[in-house]
Order: C-alpha cells, then structure tokens, then sequence
C-alpha cells in the first residue's frame, strides 16, 4: 500500500498484468477503479493517474455516413484515437479520457434532435459537412471562447465584430456578420425538427459557409459580403444537384446498355 486511494500491485504473470491494462478502466462497487504500468520506481506525490483509456461505442451508424469520417472526427475531439474497429453498421473506438471531467450524456441529445439528425444523416451533402454539423453540436469547434479556455487564446472575444465572446450561439446566431446572412437567405430555419430536407441541407451549408468565412477573415485577411456568401451557399447546392443528376444519368446508360 502507497497511501489513500493509491495502491501498488505485483503480478507475477505477464499474461495476467496485460489482462488488467487491456481492461481498463475497471469498476468495484460503481467505483472507477484506474491502472497503470508503473516502469520505474517513483515517488508517490509524482504518480497522476487522472485519465483512463474507454472504449466509445458507436452505432448504428446510417449505411451513406463514411464511418471512417466519423471515427476520425470524434478522436479528434477526444486528443486521438489509440484504436479503431467497424464491423458492419457498427463502430468503436478507444480513447483516452479525462476522468476528472463528467462525460457527456449522448443519449439525452439524440433524443432531443432524433429528427433533426435522421434528416442530417439523410441529406444529399458531403460528410464533411455532416461531421461538422455534429462537432458544431457537441461544441468542439475551436471558436475564440473554446481557445480562450485551453489557455490558447488570450480571450474570448469575436474577432469579426468585437462585440460579444464567440461562442458557438454568437458566431453563428448574434454575430452581425451572421445576422446579415441569415436575413439575405429566403425560408425561415426556426424549427428544423419539421422542417424539409431541402432546408436543413440548406441551413447545414450556410452554417459551414459562416465557419468558412470566419476562418478566411482570422487568418487570410480575407473576406465576403452576406450577399456573396448566401450566392456560395446556393451555388454549392446547384453543384450538388448537378452531381447527382450526372450521376443519375450515368447509372440510367449503364442500365440501359
């Protein structure tokens, strides 16, 4: 015994202490019960354990979602993946966690916006956007206020208008930059819980448009009116319709030949 809560463990099979570090993390009586390999001697105030490997399982995932896309996203928000496996539809990957931190309840939010990510997983649009979309929903993108709080940035602050800490609400909502987007687009996007697929593959791209845009004028100095940003938006939308429809006259010759 090292001291309280921490403990020191020999075992004299290899095969039985690669069982234990394989496992982790363990639970004894809904305890979280953390492991590691200690290699060396050291002294007990320089022993952190405050992170575990967890298993993420995920699934199942919708037959057009690149889950390849999808695990790579979702280790990105967790520091990396240690490792992957897709069996079919469904997905898992390992990482490691900060059990200092609660984790999140994922449960609570699929059910809430069930419908809005069935019309997402559905809709004619890249996974790139798809898997934007749902860091944007989880609030893993790096806005200012994100930055600020990895002691990245020295503050929070919108860097387009100065006028508000860019969180995810003001970057894409209440940033006058974004308000005059919205307001230059036809269709109303207050509940997309209803509404068509057409708009939410709309408000999805505008939404990425708005990222876009706000990554050019940080760290290109560049930048584009609402109007030529909303003419992005529907000329991307056209593109994709043309794509589709080229492929759609493709497969009819293919059948036809």
């Amino acid at each position: 015994m090292e001291g309280q809560n921490l403990f020191s463990i020999s075992f004299d099979s290899e095969e039985d202490l690669e069982c234990i570090i394989e496992g982790r993390p363990w639970l004894f009586r809904k305890f979280l019960i953390l492991f590691d390999r200690l290699r060396s001697p050291m002294e007990r105030d320089q022993i952190c354990l405050n992170s575990s490997p967890y298993w993420i399982h995920i699934g199942p995932c919708p037959p057009e979602l690149d889950r390849k896309d999808l695990l790579h996203a979702i280790g990105c928000t967790f520091g990396g993946v240690l490792r992957s496996e897709i069996s079919d539809d469904l997905c898992r990957l390992r990482v490691n966690l900060d059990v200092q931190k609660p984790l999140r309840r994922a449960y609570a939010l699929h059910n809430d916006y069930r419908e809005f990510y069935r019309k997402l997983w559905r809709s004619d649009i890249p996974g790139k956007i798809k898997i934007f979309i749902w860091k944007l929903s989880w609030n893993y993108l790096s806005t200012q206020v994100n930055l600020h709080c990895r002691k990245i940035a020295p503050n929070g602050v919108c860097l387009r208008c100065q006028n508000g800490e860019e969180t995810m609400n003001h970057l894409f909502r209440d940033c006058l930059v974004s308000i005059a987007v919205w307001r230059e687009l036809e269709g109303s996007f207050t509940c997309l819980c209803t509404a068509s697929e057409f708009l939410v593959r709309t408000f999805c791209i505008t939404l990425w448009a708005i990222w876009g845009d706000r990554n050019s004028r940080i760290h290109d100095k560049t930048n584009r009116s609402s109007k030529e940003m909303v003419n992005f938006v529907h000329g991307y939308i056209k593109e994709l319709d043309g794509v589709k429809s080229g492929q759609q006259i493709t497969s009819q010759k293919l059948m036809k030949w």
